[in-house]
């Protein structure tokens, strides 16, 4: 799978866009993210609840979040990768304390 797909995905990416918003399982991604040229911004986005001081993703609701962020992005046109911040369905809210520049953190619940 990685070998067969990963270049060729990579390549119509960064023919297409400058950043990737990586809403796709740990799986997929790694059959992309590895060829993705330097020059291609990847921002990974995690959704999760605070479990003794950690981020832990439940496989489940990851998905429906992610689903979820992919149907808002379109609905709401998001044409800039900071936008995906104010994201807040599900429960799931953006945590600026816990993210990074290329790893965007939404908490569900209390915090």
């Amino acid at each position: 799978l990685y070998a067969f797909w990963g270049g060729k995905l990579a390549d119509k990416l960064a023919g297409e866009t400058d950043c990737v918003i990586d809403l796709a399982s740990k799986e997929y991604s790694r059959a992309v993210k590895p060829w993705i040229p330097p020059s291609v911004r990847w921002i990974t986005c995690i959704f999760g609840q605070l479990r003794e001081g950690k981020v832990v993703e439940k496989g489940t609701m990851c998905k429906m979040a992610r689903g979820r962020m992919v149907r808002w992005m379109a609905e709401n046109r998001i044409d800039r990768p900071e936008a995906v911040r104010a994201f807040a369905e599900l429960d799931y809210r953006f945590a600026e304390e816990r993210s990074g520049e290329n790893t965007y953190i939404f908490l569900k619940g209390d915090r």
